[in-house]
């Protein structure tokens, strides 16, 4: 074996070397980033948790809606307010990740229904007018999206949900009487 052919042979596996390497380093980027949007989709699921803790907590004011807020109190208005920015900001940071990249696509569509139900309420259409400076401007692109969208369905759905009243909209649900359980063979404490 000449000099050449070890050149040539020293090229080979040089190029060899650097296939097996760019190959090593597309699974290690592709495992990073399914790991980045299960951490991202569980972070954003944390959030949640709290977001409904906190939706909880303010049920009787929640419940109320946008339909109430002419009649809310000023410290009523702020828990409110507040209430639904930090939701959003959040919600606005999901969206961000699905556009990067950093979350699985289709991940932000319930809340992509969700929010453009209330914009298709004319209590929930004016609160945003109201409050969307507090949000990112590409949040705001994307509400205004949303807002623009014309679907009656949605509008109809969230006037239900929202407790908005209005055409189409459904009232609440009656609630079947509660029954007692029969006893089914168990025997009652203290027989």
């Amino acid at each position: 074996m000449d000099l050449t052919q070890l050149a040539n042979l020293g090229e080979f596996i040089g190029g060899v070397a650097v296939l097996v390497t760019l190959i090593y380093l597309a699974v290690q980027v592709r495992q990073n980033t399914q790991t980045l949007r299960r951490s991202n989709a569980r972070q954003t699921s944390l959030q949640n948790s709290d977001a409904l803790r906190g939706w909880a907590d303010s049920s009787e004011l929640l419940v109320g809606g946008f339909h109430r807020l002419p009649d809310m109190t000023p410290a009523e208005r702020l828990r409110f307010n507040l209430i639904w920015i930090i939701w959003m900001q959040g919600t606005g940071q999901t969206f961000e990740d699905e556009r990067n990249g950093v979350q699985d696509p289709g991940f932000s569509r319930p809340y992509r229904l969700f929010l453009r139900g209330l914009l298709a309420t004319p209590e929930g259409r004016d609160w945003w007018w109201q409050l969307k400076d507090y949000f990112d401007p590409r949040f705001q692109e994307e509400m205004q999206k949303m807002a623009t969208d014309g679907s009656e369905e949605l509008a109809t759905a969230a006037r239900g949900f929202f407790n908005l009243g209005g055409p189409g909209a459904p009232g609440p649900r009656p609630r079947a009487p509660l029954r007692p359980r029969k006893n089914r063979g168990r025997r009652e404490l203290g027989s």
